[in-house]
């Protein structure tokens, strides 16, 4: 009962600061109140003898991210159950999925952060700091996943090359766990899930051998929405391909005609959702 306790402090400060509406309070504390689970939660402490970082408590909610990417539906895609969590399933299962939320620095100032782990695809990006990138594997366990940080968008803006340690305590709560590139400084916090809705992988099937498709190559495509909120929206979309391989493309986009509906930097669209590329283009500006 304690570790609930602990739990509802912690989203009573979240609701304080503004990270959370009253309806997303009152939301998870019914869901914490009504759990049948008993695990006595221990706050994390950061170390006091951190050096080069001020203290950063990072408090992550899993919010609804369907507002910053195009929702589309794969048909070859199977459906996670969000209502379960399968102890049999893959070592990433328990992770895999969009995280998002606010972080905050002891002197009060915050940032937006996200963090899409799909299986074999990783990053983190910070949206108000206009920075982030991929997160590189480095291993994996059941309940733990270590990755090395690797800014590439807006770099200078984040410290870069960071090691970010995640490891489940529950289903609702995992320990993030962050070091310097020096792995010397380091930032601890807990974060909590609530159900949100499921955001597919974006990727464009473009290898037709007629195409001659490669890396480097610019292109012009039009995307029909899928999705819950753009079903039958049109789309032309700009971009380079910055990687191609058997059964896939990945697009950097440069350029569209409805730029608040995608999310900036490396965006991967399904590939059957789009129509047959109408042109191609030589150059991207």
């Amino acid at each position: 009962m304690n570790g609930k306790v602990e739990q509802i402090k912690e989203l009573v400060k979240l609701k304080e600061s503004g990270a959370l509406s009253e309806g997303e309070f009152q939301k998870l504390k019914q869901e914490l109140l009504a759990s049948e689970t008993e695990q006595d939660l221990k706050a994390q402490k950061p170390n006091n003898t951190i050096r080069n970082l001020t203290i950063v408590t990072l408090a992550l909610l899993i919010i609804g991210v369907a507002y910053y990417f195009l929702i589309f539906d794969a048909s070859n895609k199977k459906q996670v159950n969000k209502n379960t969590i399968k102890e049999s399933a893959s070592v990433e299962f328990s992770f895999l999925g969009s995280w998002a939320g606010v972080g905050y620095q002891s002197g009060g100032s915050k940032w937006t952060i996200k963090v899409v782990l799909n299986e074999g695809d990783y990053r983190i990006d910070y949206p108000s700091l206009a920075c982030g990138g991929p997160l590189t594997l480095i291993s994996k366990s059941t309940n733990r996943m270590v990755f090395r940080e690797s800014i590439t968008r807006g770099v200078g803006k984040c410290t870069d090359g960071g090691k970010l340690i995640i490891s489940r305590i529950n289903n609702n709560e995992l320990k993030w766990f962050w070091l310097d590139s020096n792995d010397e400084s380091e930032v601890s916090s807990r974060v909590f899930r609530y159900e949100t809705q499921s955001e597919f992988d974006q990727i464009i099937n473009l290898m037709d051998p007629s195409l001659g498709l490669k890396a480097g190559d610019c292109a012009q495509v039009n995307f029909v929405g899928k999705g819950l909120f753009n079903s039958g929206e049109r789309n032309t979309v700009r971009g380079r391909l910055t990687y191609t391989g058997s059964s896939n493309a990945f697009m950097k986009i440069v350029s569209m005609s409805n730029g608040s509906l995608y999310y900036d930097g490396e965006t991967r669209y399904i590939g059957n959702e789009i129509e047959v590329p109408k042109s191609w283009i030589n150059t991207c500006d």
